[in-house]
């Protein structure tokens, strides 16, 4: 009776790996399309997951945009119209 135990709990074991795996592999090439989409230039996990989450921070929370007003193209903060220098990030416009 162990032993029937013991192959029902490593079977499952087995499965939930190849389960978590599978998902992993779907997620990882869902990621890379998506990034490609944006930045056609992504390769690695590193580049995937910056420009994944560069688009994210420039998109969360933020409402339509208001007639006159300008977001930095490098952290998408609101800025002034005749800014040269985002006042968040610092970077040039």
């Amino acid at each position: 009776m162990s032993n029937v135990v013991f192959f029902i709990g490593l079977g499952l074991s087995v499965a939930m790996i190849i389960f978590f795996i599978v998902l992993f592999v779907k997620n990882y090439n869902s990621a890379k399309k998506r990034a490609k989409d944006i930045d056609p230039t992504a390769e690695t996990l590193t580049d995937i997951n910056f420009v994944l989450n560069k688009n994210l921070a420039q998109n969360v929370g933020r409402r339509e945009k208001q007639e006159g007003e300008i977001y930095c193209k490098h952290c998408g903060e609101l800025i002034d119209e005749d800014s040269k220098f985002c006042n968040h990030c610092g970077k040039e416009q």
